[in-house]
């Protein structure tokens, strides 16, 4: 049997795309309705996440397929991008909840900025802190942002964050304090400011620019 390389989450203390089963566990044991299935790889986890829940009621879910059409046609027509815009990523040691992240130029792979590592946090965090502090840089709500986590576009689309580490206390307090921040920062923005925040199609394009290149 293959290795399943991604997991979505659509019920548990904490919801989204990972690529190790440790969170997955975290988020799931024991918590009533879990839902959760794995992937042989994370396009695809993300397209099914993106197609929603498959034993949910109302209305009928987007299949695979199409939820990844729409998830590359939402990102760039005409194949990998290269016009200008910031690309970010996070990385995170599950093993001891330590996370990074960055912004990297899509066209001359310029590092914009890096911050971590912070520990007591996840993945999620890192991609969610990601877009805002790309946001927040000068001019950085008028440029193009590209970001392969569907949990974090969510979080900022939502202005608010649905996660085990904080519910349970478990959060570092540096990681903690700058999510506090970031929340304020984004609930401060008019109500009606949508900023360019696009899918990167891994399957399509390879990784995303800023990955940190440790995905085994």
């Amino acid at each position: 049997m293959a290795k399943k390389k991604a997991y979505v989450v659509w019920s548990g203390r904490e919801t989204g795309v990972f690529d190790a089963w440790a969170p997955v566990l975290a988020a799931t044991r024991g918590f009533p309705g879990a839902r959760q299935n794995g992937y042989a790889t994370r396009a695809q986890a993300e397209a099914a996440f993106a197609a929603g829940d498959p034993d949910a009621g109302g209305a009928a879910p987007r299949t695979a397929a199409e939820s990844a059409g729409l998830a590359s046609r939402s990102a760039a027509p005409g194949g990998r991008p290269t016009g200008p815009a910031t690309c970010v990523d996070a990385a995170c040691d599950t093993t001891r909840w330590v996370m990074e992240y960055r912004g990297v130029d899509l066209q001359t792979g310029e590092v914009l900025f890096a911050e971590g590592p912070f520990t007591g946090a996840n993945a999620n965090f890192g991609e969610f802190l990601a877009i805002v502090d790309a946001l927040r840089r000068p001019g950085g709500e008028e440029r193009t942002l590209y970001s392969d986590s569907l949990t974090a576009r969510a979080w900022v689309r939502k202005r608010a964050l649905n996660s085990a580490f904080l519910r349970d206390g478990k959060a570092g307090s540096r990681v903690a304090a700058r999510l506090e921040d970031a929340l304020a920062w984004l609930k401060s923005q008019p109500s009606g400011a949508k900023p360019d925040i696009r899918v990167w199609d891994t399957r399509a394009w390879g990784e995303i620019p800023a990955d940190f290149g440790r995905k085994g």
